[in-house]
């Protein structure tokens, strides 16, 4: 799995922009958008096995899919969705841990 840091942008914009309006369905939007874009750029337009992931810093172990981020979003009262939370505030924070961005 390759880090596709060009997308790390987006994806941390779309994640303050969360943090800051909590507006679930725009964020769902923006990742949506991103990982079209992705499919695009890897040609992977019908594949549905293949989406975007997230992993908060090199040493950590998880890797969020994006089904998995939305339904941790979707239902606050799980406890992943506080840890989410803290993943998306220190990496928007001070950048540290660095976000990584994946397709697979």
């Amino acid at each position: 799995m390759k880090n596709l840091a060009y997308y790390r942008f987006s994806c941390e914009n779309a994640i303050f922009n969360f943090l800051k309006n909590k507006d679930k369905e725009i964020f769902f939007a923006d990742l949506d958008r991103i990982e079209g874009l992705m499919k695009k750029e890897f040609d992977e337009v019908d594949d549905l096995d293949k989406c975007l992931c997230l992993r908060f810093g090199e040493s950590n172990t998880i890797i969020y899919t994006l089904s998995e981020i939305k339904k941790d979003i979707s239902i606050p009262t799980v406890n992943n969705y506080d840890f989410l939370i803290d993943q998306f505030i220190d990496v928007t924070k001070d950048f540290e841990p660095e976000l990584q961005v994946y397709f697979a």
